[in-house]
């Protein structure tokens, strides 16, 4: 046992805020590592490091419209699903908007966003396609 502990409970008392402040103090460092490392790539792009032409952005627009909006529907049926099981307890207001309400706003905002990268997608292979023409 450590000094001054009379027994396991009494020990883990004397222990615990000395953990909690080693945490709070790790937490403290890795976040401010992380803002640093942010501060340093937001500088970066303001300076002009990043170099953005008109393959980065078609890029850009193909890999997420493949990879991250799969997992933002994914994400968002997940979600969905939590609140409408959430309404079987609710009564009421709480219970249509949990029910009715949130569900439709998040398909119908899902649906509007995939027409909107959709149209911009189509927009821009045309407008590649006319560049590559000249």
């Amino acid at each position: 046992m450590h000094a001054g502990c009379d027994g396991p409970m009494v020990c883990i008392r004397v222990l615990l805020p000395w953990k909690i402040i080693f945490y709070r103090l790790l937490e403290v460092i890795t976040m401010s590592k992380w803002t640093d490392f942010r501060d340093g790539a937001l500088d970066a792009m303001k300076d002009g490091a990043l170099n953005v032409v008109e393959e980065t952005k078609q890029n850009f627009l193909k890999n997420f419209i493949e990879a991250g909006v799969p997992v933002i529907e994914e994400y968002a049926d997940m979600f969905v699903a939590k609140v409408k099981e959430q309404a079987a307890n609710e009564s009421g207001w709480d219970k249509v908007r949990d029910a009715v309400v949130i569900p439709f706003a998040v398909q119908i905002g899902l649906y509007v966003g995939k027409q909107i990268l959709s149209m911009v997608e189509s927009q821009t292979a045309t407008a590649a396609d006319a560049t590559a023409a000249q």
